[in-house]
């Protein structure tokens, strides 16, 4: 059972979900932080909170995604999205009169319907994530009779709501609160409790002393996951990453949910066939919105092929795989594209760059990790097909070369500088400012570095150093994808090494020379190494990864002394952290 102890003053940020697939909201205990949809990569209509409160505790329903929230004063609320509609229903018992604060998103124009209801509107070209929108937005505040909404400027409104029981119903259109009034609330719950029941019924049985913890997680996936398949990725992120959805979907079929990973790979199927090409991210419950990064052919198409495939041998069936092979085939395709010494480059937003653990200008470097996907995955499809494509030729030889161009010193290093000389560079990318950091066409410089239109000209950084890298994550990746490409010998002396650092100094620094914190899902990639080595320390990380579980069920984006910070209520984190804790539980003596 999760429960969230909620502080108005020094919180610490746990977020939980809500959703049914069309709406998704996040909530901070009582505050309800964002809620939008449809469609899911619509943008938030505002900030719900709390006035004159200070503490409550939230628990969620075992069995269930229906909140209830039990206030220092007395008063209680029930929050539930509704299984059938895309509605927030907010059940409230209220002790006394309690005030609540609408924050409005600046793209949202408001208009008084009546005394208990507001209407919402946000034209085409709102955001969505970062990209203008093409479909205008619509949604809609009502209380019961006795619910007082005041707007007190542009942005601001205030909800009264007197001592008693009352409803608060965030939905879409007037016509879905209606819809949701007329079945009734009871019967709403019902149907919701009996919808969560379902899922969770459908999933694998668990070892005991973790069953909350996976309840916790398939829940959290599950109400990210939209109509269509796509899963967003956390708090931040209205999207569908696919690196994120690889994660996702290891700890879903670790869960026992075959059928919600194979809606992602589905998801991913229906874009290509309709665009042709897949992007770093795109658009959950409206096709056509992309979030574009540099080298998006290399990474995220080669954890596609991986994906597929472990789908296919947890059950998802010949027929599904043969249904996806023309993808499949392009996905490899496109990557062949951009073998350079038999390496292949970054994708711009992969982990260790956009956190900021490899700097971005070693982005056209080769990467273990990139190349590792791309034989795996490449492995996998000549061995389905027969090699009806004939590259047989291509796969042995990266293979035969990733030794000398990725092991170093009996360890796996993370970048090469040797895949491509400066002067290969493309005169301009679509990325992000090596200076600014803003995402525009840039320009290549003198000194072969990226900059934008503002800094072009005005900003000169240095010829970049051939620095040679080896990050945590990148050494414990070939164990948790099943690469066989580093022998075992490289990845047992790697895991021994990070055991040896990780008992001298208690932390887990992404980059081993303790530059900023830790990625959240290392500690699994971390433990399910250990496990796969059979190392002692297995053990501790068992029992530190659980540890790093928030009150809401969810690990975080990265941690800095045990502690979370960037995007919370992830399924990236929280799928790759929970698979690792079952393979470890998996692998004790029964």
């Amino acid at each position: 059972m999760n429960v969230k102890h909620w502080k108005r003053v020094g919180d610490d940020g746990a977020l939980h979900v809500l959703g049914n697939g069309q709406m998704c909201a996040y909530e901070e205990g009582p505050v309800i932080e964002q809620v939008f949809g449809p469609p899911y990569s619509g943008i938030s209509l505002g900030r719900l909170a709390l006035e004159g409160i200070e503490t409550a505790e939230s628990v969620r329903t075992p069995g269930t995604d229906i909140w209830t929230h039990s206030l220092a004063d007395g008063s209680r609320m029930t929050d539930l999205i509704d299984s059938e509609q895309p509605c927030l229903i907010r059940k409230i018992e209220a002790a006394g009169t309690l005030r609540f604060t609408l924050a409005l998103t600046e793209w949202f124009t408001a208009v008084k319907d009546t005394e208990q209801r507001w209407l919402f509107h946000a034209e085409k070209g709102s955001p969505c994530y970062t990209h203008p929108s093409d479909y205008e937005l619509f949604h809609c505040i009502e209380g019961s009779a006795a619910v007082r909404i005041e707007q007190t400027d542009a942005r601001t409104f205030i909800l009264s709501v007197p001592a008693g029981e009352h409803f608060l119903w965030i939905a879409s259109r007037p016509q879905t609160v209606q819809a949701v009034k007329d079945a009734g609330y009871a019967a709403c719950v019902e149907r919701t409790r009996a919808y969560w029941a379902a899922f969770l019924a459908r999933g694998r049985k668990v070892p005991e002393q973790v069953r909350e913890i996976c309840e916790g997680v398939a829940v959290l996936v599950k109400a990210q996951q939209g109509l269509d398949g796509g899963v967003l990725a956390g708090f931040f992120y209205h999207m569908a990453y696919v690196r994120d959805q690889y994660g996702v979907s290891r700890g879903l079929l670790k869960l026992g949910y075959l059928e919600e990973a194979k809606a992602i790979l589905s998801y991913y199927h229906r874009i290509w066939q309709r665009y042709g090409h897949i992007k770093n991210a795109q658009s959950i419950g409206t096709p056509g919105i992309f979030h574009i990064h540099e080298n998006d052919e290399v990474e995220i198409t080669g954890y596609l092929v991986v994906q597929a495939f472990d789908i296919y041998k947890a059950g998802g069936g010949r027929a599904y795989l043969d249904s996806l092979l023309p993808m499949l085939k392009w996905a490899l395709e496109v990557q062949m594209k951009h073998l350079k010494n038999d390496m292949l480059p970054f994708n711009g937003d992969e982990t260790y760059i956009a956190g900021g653990f490899l700097p971005r200008y070693a982005m056209y470097d080769g990467s273990s990790e990139a190349t590792m996907l791309f034989l795996t995955g490449l492995d996998q499809y000549i061995a389905y097909t027969n090699d009806s494509d004939g590259w047989s030729v291509v796969a042995k030889r990266v293979r035969a070369r990733y030794a000398e161009n990725f092991v170093r010193g009996g360890g796996l290093i993370t970048n090469n500088p040797a895949r491509l000389q400066p002067e290969e560079y493309p005169a301009e990318r679509w990325g992000v400012c090596e200076e600014c950091c803003h995402m525009a066409v840039l320009k290549k410089t003198a000194a072969a570095r990226y900059l934008c239109p503002d800094c072009y000209g005005k900003k000169e950084l240095p010829v970049r150093p051939r620095s040679v890298f080896q990050l945590t994550s990148a050494a414990f990746a070939p164990l948790f994808i099943g690469a066989d490409v580093v022998p075992m010998d490289v990845l047992a002396g790697m895991v021994n090494g990070a055991a040896r650092r990780y008992e001298e100094n208690h932390a887990l620094p992404s980059d081993p020379e303790g530059r900023g914190g830790t990625v959240g899902y290392d500690y699994g990639f971390f433990l399910n190494a250990l496990t796969k080595v059979g190392h002692p320390l297995a053990a501790e990380l068992y029992k530190t990864t659980l540890a790093l579980v928030d009150e809401a069920g969810a690990w975080s984006e990265y941690y800095r002394d045990g502690k979370s910070y960037g995007c919370r209520c992830r399924p990236w984190e929280s799928a790759i952290n929970i698979y690792a804790v079952l393979t470890y539980l998996e692998s004790l003596p029964a």
